[in-house]
């Protein structure tokens, strides 16, 4: 096996304009969906995004069949630095999936931030 599947990357570690040392990525994913690929391919069974933990609740129980929710009310279970189509996308998907699936095959959705959950629950009480 040679070198062609190695690619050097410094781009992490400093603050490029062009990130030129990233382009190989595109070739290699192209336009695969890796959450997609991680579960339906390697098995995965939970999906994290850095939302609250709480106000994720909403949406573990939309994925995996528990509750029919809106477009609008799984945006609002998302902090705003994720409220973007595809993580809706992203919650669809799951949900479509899991239906297909026995419980014990279905992928969970976690949110990981206790900074958001802390400060919703802050501003929660204050009303």
């Amino acid at each position: 096996m040679g070198d062609s599947h190695v690619h050097s990357i410094a781009s992490v570690a400093s603050d490029t304009a062009d990130n030129a040392d990233l382009r190989p990525l595109r070739e290699i994913v192209g336009d695969a969906r890796l959450i997609r690929y991680a579960v339906t391919q390697l098995g995965f069974k939970a999906v994290a995004l850095e939302t609250g933990l709480t106000a994720s609740k909403r949406i573990y129980d939309h994925v995996i069949g528990r509750t029919t929710e809106t477009d609008a009310a799984l945006k609002e279970s998302l902090s705003s630095w994720t409220r973007f189509p595809e993580s809706l996308e992203l919650i669809q998907w799951l949900r479509g999936y899991n239906a297909a699936q026995p419980p014990a095959s279905q992928v969970h959705f976690y949110g990981v931030d206790l900074t958001a959950t802390a400060s919703r629950m802050h501003s929660e009480s204050r009303t």
